[in-house]
């Protein structure tokens, strides 16, 4: 995924998360993010379903609630939150 989809992605779940209009809940099922710079994002409530994560840096990054079913084997570090298999509200 180019950086600034990613960015503009971000932007309207930060938007969806506070209840404005222009708001739109992040859908990054399936999305590659191995590697990205992660740090600080929130993620609540995003659908996070079958993303890769390997080396992606998650510091300080807000992941839950979010929809995390069929995460990457990879992801060893995010075992615990895959088999959590947390959701979301429907909007």
């Amino acid at each position: 995924m180019e950086r600034e989809t990613l960015k503009r992605i971000l932007e309207c779940h930060q938007d969806w998360l506070h209840g404005k209009n222009t708001g739109k809940r992040a859908n990054l099922s399936r999305v590659v993010l191995s590697g990205v710079d992660l740090s600080g994002a929130d993620l609540r409530g995003a659908d996070l379903i079958g993303v890769e994560l390997s080396e992606a840096n998650l510091s300080g990054a807000q992941l839950g609630p979010a929809k995390w079913e069929g995460c990457s084997e990879e992801d060893e570090e995010l075992e615990p939150i895959c088999r959590a298999r947390s959701s979301v509200a429907p909007i």
